[in-house]
C-alpha cells in the first residue's frame, strides 16, 4: 500500500522540538526567543551604529562647506579660481571624448574598407 498524500501532510518530520518533553519544549522555545532577542538587540545596535556614523560624516561635510563658505566670502578670487579649475577639466574631458570619437571613427572607416574588399573578393 503507497502512502497517499494526507498521510505526509499529517505525519511531520522529526526535529528537536518534536521529540521533546513539554518541559525541555518549553526551555528550546525560550533558548530560540532568547537567541531572537539578541539577534534583533545586536540589529538595533548595527543600524545606531551606522547612523551615527551618517551623521558624524554629513556633520564634518557641512562644517566643511561652511569653511569654504567662509573662505570665498573673505576671498572672492577664490570663487574665479575654482570656476577656472572646473572649467579646465570640462575641456578636458571634452577633448578626450573627441579624441575617442576621432578613434572609433577611424576603426569604422578600417572595418568598412575591409568588408567592402571582402565583397569585392567574392
Amino acid at each position: 500500500i503507497r502512502p497517499s498524500s494526507a498521510d505526509a501532510v499529517k505525519r511531520r518530520p522529526f526535529s528537536a522540538i518534536s521529540m521533546a518533553t513539554e518541559k525541555e519544549m518549553d526551555a528550546l522555545e525560550n533558548c530560540f526567543n532568547l537567541t531572537t532577542q539578541l539577534r534583533m538587540q545586536k540589529i538595533e545596535e548595527k543600524e545606531l551604529r551606522d547612523l551615527q556614523r551618517k551623521k558624524e560624516v554629513q556633520d564634518e561635510e557641512q562644517k566643511r562647506e561652511e569653511r569654504g563658505r567662509r573662505r570665498r566670502m573673505n576671498n572672492p578670487v577664490w570663487e574665479n579660481i575654482r570656476t577656472d579649475l572646473e572649467n579646465k577639466e570640462i575641456e578636458e574631458l571634452t577633448k578626450e571624448r573627441l579624441e575617442e570619437e576621432k578613434l572609433r571613427l577611424k576603426n569604422y572607416k578600417l572595418e568598412l574598407e575591409e568588408m567592402m574588399r571582402r565583397v569585392e573578393n567574392q
